[in-house]
């Protein structure tokens, strides 16, 4: 469809400046005439009066604004942008006056100087142009361990050689009314640098919000808390787009003409306006967020303890068996004087080598992790972490809908105390096969020497002999001494009862107990203290935090807003503020439901841009 034309007459040819803007202002009459009559070749119809006409020269200003923005060039707006790393509440009070947390805010209005707070925050590079002013204000994250119930010094741990820092806060205005602001860990030009996707090795340590406060006294658990891994927000608005599609709602249906600039829909009219390509959406304010994880974490000494119990009751079971006064001894003894009548015990030796077990047992401090990745527990601190955002069905944190809430659904927290109680139960499992294996394939001595019937009767197994080869078949024992003489028609049954002995002792004393070690007692212990019991235990503990969780913690990601903007009363306009947070944390007492904390984490806000009047006019 054609726009007619003015009355025909010699026109110089237009240049490509003048007609982009000749353009722009067609499609702005267009767009805000409330009635247009289109002429076609051959055609008749009425036209009806119009409030704005154009010649080739100028356009006459009617009743309706023919204002126009030059987007790109025109350089009288007033931008502002601004990012903080940190803001909120902790225990009731502000963070926001703390100096060492103090973001960066960025002002310029056209082309005077900028306006920077705080003043001593660094410029960044713009490339020399002079349009641009930009600043940034990175948190020193060694002097934020000063916050009440808020460890940040993490993030300033395990970082690349050149990162720019896991609290960046950057902030950039124009003249011409774009603006970018970014925190956390982001570039210097505004780029978030993490997702829940990133190699750790990309990534710092996390923060950490100490949950004792908000969940109270609970047994068996210590130092509960949300880990929070790095984050990072941005936000960039193209001002006058913006305010031109607030005004005449024409920035977001834009397309692209043969010369590869930007038309507005109504100028595709234009007579001889190639499109080349289908519309094209630009959005003049673009928002991004990353998160690189959520972690509940918590020290439990039942964990701690599993280990060592399990070494106190191999070693235990094997003091039990060996040394002089041990089971695999006192058998032997008891075979002799069952058969031969009284003795008296000369030397009796019986060893087990356990560097081997000693080995495999100390190994066993490694993190474990079910099959999900969802929860892990560190065996050597007494370590459990459990990915919150897995758990509850967020695969992806970095790609949620504005304003999307991490609902800690109960059903699935409690999951974690039945996966912590599998995970460790199965472990458990898997270690008494090893130990069983390590055990039956260590070295064995045993010499007993006795006095029997006057005569000395040595009990001796052989060299190389092992738990696993005497368990069989008594591991080749020998009997010595002159008391063989004398027993006659007995050293069958001797050797026999003594080879018994050796199996049986090994087999129901040390084996078997190895074997069943999830519920095999641990020596010494004034109640019957099993890796089971303590596992048992453990789970109670972590359902005890499960279920307080939800009633204490609230989680809500990608929090979008956007505030004010519309018409000045000068006649100009201002585009809204737009801000993105990439983290917001609530978290009160249970029971009490006072507010301990408040917290937002990574916001960068761009806007407001404005233009007077007289930035509108022709």
């Amino acid at each position: 469809m054609l726009i007619p034309r003015s009355p025909a007459r010699h026109r110089r040819p237009r240049t490509l400046l003048e007609d982009r803007r000749l353009r722009r202002r067609l499609a702005l009459v267009v767009a805000a005439a409330t009635t247009v009559a289109v002429v076609l070749p051959g055609v008749a119809a009425a036209i009806a009066p119009s409030t704005a006409s154009w010649t080739d020269r100028e356009w006459d200003a009617g009743r309706l604004s023919t204002s126009a923005l030059a987007c790109g060039t025109d350089t009288d707006s007033t931008a502002t942008s601004s990012s903080r790393f940190l803001t909120g509440t902790l225990a009731g009070t502000s963070v926001d006056s703390t100096a060492d947390v103090e973001g960066v805010t960025v002002a310029k209005a056209g082309t005077a100087a900028a306006t920077v707070d705080p003043v001593t925050a660094p410029a960044l590079d713009t490339g020399g142009d002079t349009t641009v002013a930009a600043f940034g204000n990175p948190l020193q994250v060694n002097a934020l361990g000063g916050l009440a119930g808020l460890d940040l010094t993490g993030l300033g741990t395990g970082l690349p050689a050149g990162s720019t820092g896991a609290v960046n806060q950057m902030a950039t205005v124009s003249s011409t009314g774009a603006t970018t602001a970014a925190s956390g860990l982001v570039s210097n030009s505004g780029g978030v640098l993490v997702t829940d996707s990133t190699p750790s090795a990309d990534l710092p340590e996390p923060a950490s919000l100490d949950l004792t406060s908000a969940l109270g006294p609970i047994a068996n658990v210590t130092s509960p808390a949300l880990d929070v891994g790095a984050v990072g927000s941005s936000a960039q608005l193209d001002g006058c787009d913006a305010l031109e599609d607030q005004l005449w709602g024409t920035s977001s249906s834009s397309t692209v003409d043969e010369t590869g600039a930007v038309v507005r829909p109504a100028a595709l009219a234009d007579e001889g306006t190639v499109v080349r390509a289908a519309a094209t959406t630009t959005d003049p304010v673009r928002r991004d967020y990353g998160i690189a994880s959520l972690d509940l974490r918590l020290r439990s000494p039942l964990a701690a303890a599993l280990v060592p119990n399990i070494r106190t009751t191999v070693n235990g079971t094997i003091s039990a068996v060996t040394g002089p006064s041990g089971s695999l001894v006192q058998g032997v003894v008891g075979i002799v004087g069952g058969l031969l009548g009284s003795l008296s015990l000369g030397s009796a030796q019986a060893t087990i080598d356990t560097a081997p077990v000693t080995a495999l047992i100390n190994g066993l401090t490694g993190p474990l992790t079910d099959s999900t990745n969802t929860v892990s527990v560190d065996l050597s601190t007494g370590t459990v972490e459990v990915d919150l955002a897995h758990l509850l069905g967020h695969a992806q944190l970095d790609d949620l809908p504005p304003n999307t809430e991490i609902v800690l659904d109960p059903t699935l927290l409690a999951a974690v105390s039945v996966d912590v109680t599998t995970l460790l139960t199965d472990w458990v499992r898997r270690v008494a096969t090893m130990i069983v294996t390590t055990v039956q394939a260590s070295s064995l001595t045993l010499s007993v020497t006795l006095q029997v019937l006057g005569s000395r009767l040595t009990i001796a197994l052989p060299s190389g002999a092992t738990v696993g080869g005497a368990a069989a078949n008594g591991g080749g024992v020998t009997l010595s001494g002159g008391v063989l003489g004398l027993v006659g028609g007995l050293l069958s049954s001797l050797t026999s009862g003594i080879v018994g002995s050796i199996e049986r002792v090994l087999t129901k004393n040390l084996i078997t107990p190895l074997q069943n070690l999830l519920t095999t007692a641990i020596p010494g212990s004034s109640t019957a203290t099993t890796a089971a019991t303590t596992i048992t235990a453990l789970g109670t503990a972590l359902s005890s935090v499960t279920v307080l969780l939800p009633r204490v913690l609230s989680l809500r990601v990608n929090v979008q807003t956007t505030t004010g903007g519309g018409r000045r009363a000068d006649g100009g306009a201002t585009t809204p503020t737009y801000t993105e947070t990439a983290l917001r944390i609530g978290l009160v007492s249970n029971g009490q439901g006072a507010d301990l904390a408040h917290l937002d984490l990574a916001t960068s806000r761009v806007g407001p841009v404005s233009v007077t009047g007289s930035g509108l006019s022709t």
